[in-house]
């Protein structure tokens, strides 16, 4: 019997009992903290600006947990996220390390512009959350609330190393990439990602159903990722499996499609989702947060793929927001955006003109 020390909220949209609720134990959260603070080098003159709030592993681990292992200062610059006031105490406070979402960092870039000033003092930034784009990678770590961390960047890995990939694993732990029935595929074939060992989570609070189709019998954490192994060592992650995007026989994974949009230079960030469509069974919508001032249309985003992706992976919806709804940990709402698209009229038009059409008025 292993006593619980801590219980995470796996999604904070709103606090609410019925959530799921991740129960881990005190070994794994010494030997977390512990891993953060080696493999990335973070020691006792380090500042390390918390933007995250504490019920999030991220703080509560790689932060206070850690920063009892090592000593380090943990700054908290607001109550709830503000990119000036993350600037501000990363400046005053000369914060070496930042820890913070993806969101966050997309936030902070497009404030440090606007503002026009430097910030020469970050070593290591920690994200947590979601999926960063490479174009904003700089110091990857790959985990999440039932098992984190599982990959570690390291500063001794190249630089191309450290934009396309999470890093190499940590020790101590198993891991492996299966196919779609569970058995281990080649060497650098993409795969689900299942792992093992102290990071795994006790199981959902009061939910034995959701455990055991997350845990296998004998101990298999379930990710839920599709990544690729390196001959290096190191991962690089595809997309999340339940976020894939079904058109027709084709598959399309958003995170691949909103790094490519990050790719032009107007646009500060994209939200892609998968939406239901007579014709295809889903579609794929894309947000588009644009930079201020610019005058980016739907027209020219669509010539912006024209000859760099596959046809089938253009989406067939872009729409334009100033700011993306979040959650209380920062994160970008996306399924606030979707119930926000559902409601859209060339949406809905098209598919009532393609069921007119298959089945009569």
């Amino acid at each position: 019997m292993v006593d619980v020390c801590d219980t995470a909220i796996e999604s904070v949209d709103a606090i609410d009992l019925e959530q799921p609720m991740v129960e881990t134990h005190i070994r794994n959260m010494d030997n977390i903290s512990a891993t953060y603070y080696t493999r990335q080098v973070i020691g006792l003159s380090y500042n390390v600006c918390a933007q995250m709030q504490c019920c999030h592993v991220g703080t509560s681990i790689a932060g206070i947990v850690a920063g009892l292992h090592v000593g380090f200062t943990l700054v908290f610059p607001s109550t709830n996220f503000n990119p000036e006031s993350s600037i501000e105490a990363i400046i005053q406070e000369r914060c070496s390390a930042v820890i913070g979402t993806t969101a966050m960092y997309v936030d902070l870039v497009a404030k440090v512009r606007e503002l026009g000033i430097t910030i020469n003092n970050l070593e290591i930034v920690l994200i947590g959350g979601s999926m960063i784009p490479e174009v904003l990678a700089r110091q990857p770590v790959y985990g999440m609330t039932e098992g984190v961390p599982l990959f570690l960047s390291a500063p001794e890995d190249s630089l191309e190393q450290t934009l396309t990939t999470v890093g190499k694993a940590v020790k101590n732990i198993e891991l492996k990439v299966v196919d779609k029935e569970g058995k281990m595929v080649p060497m650098g074939s993409p795969g689900e990602l299942w792992a093992r060992g102290y990071i795994v989570m006790l199981g959902y609070w009061g939910d034995e159903a959701k455990t055991r189709e997350t845990i296998t019998a004998d101990g298999w954490l379930k990710t839920g990722d599709q990544v690729i192994l390196l001959e290096s060592g190191h991962c690089k992650v595809v997309g999340r499996l339940k976020e894939a995007i079904i058109r027709g026989s084709d598959q399309i994974f958003p995170k691949e499609i909103e790094e490519f949009f990050l790719s032009h230079p107007d646009v500060v960030d994209a939200q892609a989702f998968g939406v239901s469509d007579a014709r295809w069974g889903e579609e794929m919508c894309i947000y588009i947060r644009p930079k201020d001032g610019s005058s980016l249309t739907e027209e020219h985003m669509k010539r912006f793929c024209k000859g760099k992706v596959a046809e089938f992976r253009v989406p067939r919806y872009v729409r334009f927001l100033d700011d993306f709804p979040r959650n209380t940990t920062g994160k970008v709402d996306t399924k606030k955006l979707k119930e926000q698209f559902l409601q859209d009229k060339e949406y809905n038009e098209s598919n009532e003109q393609i069921l007119k059409k298959t089945y009569g008025p």
